[in-house]
């Protein structure tokens, strides 16, 4: 084991730093807006469902491990607002949730962000195993500043946590390996199970240990040895079902909406989400994971993983194992959030590591300085591969502080339009103003649209004439915010007049790079015209409401 002197120990703590802070730095971002990330409201309300009794979450998208967790945050909650006063019952702490939903919320997003800090500890201690304590660093520094991963740190679901998992599990299981441990595969199959009970396909996990499993074969036939003596592969694979089970035990009590959820889950992957941008194979190269990590360190990991080989071709296929066997997997589907790269990055930190110490050592072999210049010049090259994922994640962490622009203007209406007006706004549910909390009164009368027969409706039931306030959001971020053309021109026409806009972005401005499948306002490069989360709203009177 290697050791790491004061000087790297202080290293470190400097990196883990600034990953903590960046991944803390604007955690609050939408709240009170229940949508500002879409899926946070639908991890939290399963675990919320927990409080009834009921441990069955009718939901197998995905595997339950993390609600369960969650629920058992929310109990520590629950028994500190009960000492307290704040929460008489479970029936009004649950109740709670509705009429303030923000404590539920950071409670998750503090989850992740604490374990997307962990993660780049993590992955410092394979990375030393791997190269040394100086490559250990430089590998910390590109995930402590990777784009992707920082910016889902922020966000109350599953990515980050099982991304911990599956780096923990790869820690255990490369110490076992390397150190001839049993006791670490079955820790590590432990660690898997529950990185696939907090994310499906986490499950890819069982590659490397089918790699370590054919290594130690082929060196056993070599010397002459049984092939049946070494019981790796047993000793992973039974915590790992038990651990799945543990952390998803209705897979096994409730099967059919298990097989349910995976067909939901197997069509939505391979028919796409709103928008057609191709299948994985070239998406998540060109935008995902270029983004995710900045080309520098993207381009430096697969000259990684072939230095990485030179030393030790069997070391560099349990390293690869994992992320490639991922890849394969999430290639073919036309559903490309770029967030289902995430357990994929550190990996590809791990892999730049490698390759930049191994540039600085090449750079520098005839000084005769060589440790402090070798220590600078690793430091130079590292800034410049971070640099432009940094930038990115310092433009997005400062516009996640920025108040989102669906909150904005929520309040401008509710204050301004009055009590029993009608008022329409156009219904996708990610850019949605949000007025209503629970025990209050309506503050105007909400209208809807009958597409089929081009009429507005009350009440479900049409009516003759267009409501007194009709609110539209515009964006860059298609399909979320495309205005129906029936709104459109009645908007264009000259019954309705334009009384506010607010503006989170430039709508004219180029070269934005969004995740253009999911529903979040905010991109992963090209910030250029934008100041605020959300969409931009448009507030429209109709000109005949008396004024109003």
């Amino acid at each position: 084991m290697r050791q790491v002197n004061r000087t790297s120990r202080g290293a470190l703590a400097g990196i883990l730093l600034i990953a903590a802070v960046v991944r803390v730095w604007g955690i609050w971002f939408g709240i009170p807006h229940t949508l500002a990330r879409p899926d946070e409201e639908a991890v939290a309300g399963i675990a919320l469902h927990f409080f009834s009794g009921d441990l069955n979450p009718h939901f197998f998208d995905y595997p339950t491990l993390f609600m369960y967790g969650l629920a058992a945050l929310y109990g520590g909650y629950f028994l500190v607002g009960r000492i307290t006063g704040r929460f008489l019952s479970i029936p009004h702490f649950t109740a709670a949730y509705q009429w303030d939903w923000s404590p539920f919320v950071l409670i998750g997003r503090s989850v992740s962000a604490l374990l997307g800090t962990l993660t780049v500890w993590i992955v410092f201690r394979i990375t030393r195993r791997l190269a040394g304590t100086r490559a250990g660093l430089v590998a910390a520094a590109c995930l402590a500043l990777s784009l992707l991963h920082a910016r889902d740190s922020h966000f109350g679901v599953t990515d980050v946590t099982v991304t911990f998992l599956i780096c923990a599990a790869t820690l255990t299981f490369l110490e076992g390996h390397f150190e001839r441990i049993p006791q670490r595969f079955f820790v590590a199959g432990g660690l898997a199970g529950f990185a696939a009970s907090t994310k499906y396909n986490a499950a890819v996990l069982v590659a490397p240990m089918l790699v370590s499993q054919a290594i130690e074969s082929l060196e056993a036939s070599r010397a002459g040895k049984s092939l049946f003596g070494d019981r790796r592969l047993v000793l992973f694979l039974v915590p790992f079902f038990v651990a799945f089970l543990f952390g998803t035990p209705y897979a096994l009590l409730d099967w059919p909406g298990l097989f349910e959820g995976f067909r939901r889950v197997s069509t939505h992957l391979r028919d796409g989400h709103g928008v057609d941008l191709g299948t994985g194979w070239l998406y998540h190269l060109s935008v995902s994971l270029r983004y995710g990590v900045g080309w520098p360190v993207l381009v430096a990991a697969p000259v990684g993983a072939l230095i990485l080989g030179a030393r030790s071709l069997r070391t560099a296929m349990l390293v690869c194992a994992f992320p490639v066997a991922y890849y394969i997997a999430a290639g073919p589907g036309r559903t490309v959030f770029v967030r289902y790269v995430i357990p994929v990055l550190p990996f590809l930190c791990i892999l730049a590591g490698i390759a930049i110490d191994a540039l600085a050592a090449k750079l520098t072999r005839f000084t005769s300085a060589r440790p402090a210049v070798t220590a600078a010049v690793t430091a130079t090259l590292t800034a410049l591969a971070v640099l432009p994922s940094a930038w990115n994640l310092a433009q997005l962490d400062y516009l996640m502080t920025r108040t989102d622009n669906r909150v904005l203007a929520a309040a401008w209406i509710r204050d301004r339009i009055p009590p029993g007006a009608s008022f329409y706004q156009w219904d996708s549910s990610y850019g949605r103003l949000e007025f209503e909390r629970p025990g209050d009164p309506a503050p105007f009368e909400s209208w809807g649209y009958d597409d089929s027969r081009r009429v507005f409706t009350r009440h479900g039931a049409p009516t003759d004439r267009p409501p007194d306030w009709i609110v539209v959001q515009r964006s860059l971020l298609a399909p979320y915010s495309v205005v129906p053309p029936d709104i459109a021109a009645l908007l264009e026409g000259d019954r309705y007049v334009l009384i506010r806009s607010f503006e989170a972005a430039d709508l004219q401005a180029t070269g934005h790079v969004f995740d253009r499948q999911d529903a979040f306002f905010l991109p992963l490069s090209g910030f250029q015209g934008i100041t605020r989360p959300g969409p931009n709203i448009d507030v429209y009177r109709a000109r005949q409401a008396d004024g109003r």
